[in-house]
C-alpha cells in the first residue's frame, strides 16, 4: 500500500475528529512520517497539510535539529536527546502512549519553546500508527513564573515585615542613646567621631529596614558559597540606596 493512498485513507477516517482538537495533532507511521495533520499543527508549523505530508515529525514541525544533516529529523546528535521523538518510539514498541511528556524545543521560525507531548497508539487498517499531540506551553509557564515569584516575594515580604518590626525598637534606643551621648559636652573629639560613625550606621540601618518594607518584587544576587540572597537595593525600586 502506497504512502499516499495510506494518508487520504486515513484522512477520510480521522481528519473530522483531530482538526477539532486544539492541539497540533499529527499521525505517523513506523518511519515516524506524517500521514495526516491537523489544522493546529498547519498553523503551529506554518505549512499546509501537503507540505506536512511524508516527512518525519521534526521536520514537518520545523524542528531545528533536523537540518543540520542531510538525513533528517532522527539522525542529529541532538536528536538522540529529542523527548518527542523517544515517546514516539516509545510507544511503538510498547504499543502504549505517553502523556504529558514535557520538554523544550527549538524551532526554525518560533525559537525555543517549552512544549507538552503526549501520544496514543493505533492499529488502523493493519497499519501500525502513533497520533502524536505538541502543545505549546510557554503562555502557562510564564504563568506558573509569575505565580511563583509572586508566592516568594509574599514570603519575603512577610520576613521583612517580621525583621523590621523586631529592629525598630532597638534601632531608635540607639539613636537616642548616641543623641544624648553626643550632647554631653566633657566626651572629648575622637569619641565624639566614633559616635558620629555609628549614629550613621544606625541610620543606614534604618534605610535598609525602609527597603525591606518596600518590596516590590523577587531580586537576588550571588552570596558567598555558591548561594543566592535577597537584592533588597532591586527588590525595592524606588527606595534611596544604602
Amino acid at each position: 500500500m502506497s504512502l499516499a493512498y495510506q494518508s487520504a485513507s486515513y484522512a477520510i477516517e480521522m481528519e473530522p475528529v483531530i482538526d477539532n482538537l486544539p492541539s497540533a495533532i499529527i499521525v505517523v507511521n513506523r518511519d515516524r512520517r506524517v500521514l495526516l495533520a491537523n489544522q493546529m499543527a498547519v498553523a503551529f508549523a506554518s505549512k499546509s497539510k501537503e507540505e506536512f505530508f511524508g516527512l518525519r515529525g521534526g521536520e514537518a514541525l520545523g524542528c531545528v535539529n533536523s537540518r543540520t544533516v542531510p538525513e533528517g529529523c532522527g539522525f542529529a546528535p541532538a536528536c538522540e536527546f529529542c523527548k518527542m521523538r523517544q515517546a514516539v518510539m516509545d510507544t511503538f514498541e510498547a504499543r502504549r502512549g505517553h502523556a504529558g511528556i514535557e520538554s523544550e524545543m527549538a524551532f526554525v521560525d518560533l525559537g525555543p519553546l517549552p512544549v507538552r507531548v503526549s501520544t496514543n497508539y493505533l492499529r488502523l487498517q493493519d497499519q501500525e500508527l502513533v497520533i502524536l499531540a505538541l502543545e505549546d506551553v510557554s503562555e502557562q509557564k510564564m504563568q506558573e513564573q509569575i505565580r511563583l515569584e509572586n508566592a516568594r516575594l509574599r514570603v519575603a515580604a512577610e520576613i521583612a515585615a517580621a525583621v523590621c518590626h523586631e529592629m525598630n525598637q532597638p534601632l531608635m534606643a540607639i539613636s537616642g542613646m548616641i543623641g544624648l551621648l553626643m550632647m554631653d559636652g566633657d566626651i572629648d573629639d575622637s569619641t565624639q567621631n566614633l559616635m558620629r560613625t555609628v549614629k550613621e550606621q544606625n541610620e543606614r540601618l534604618g534605610d535598609i529596614t525602609k527597603k525591606l518594607l518596600n518590596l516590590k518584587r523577587y531580586e537576588t544576587k550571588s552570596y558567598a558559597g555558591g548561594s543566592r540572597i535577597l537584592d533588597i537595593v532591586k527588590s525595592s525600586p524606588g527606595a534611596s540606596k544604602a
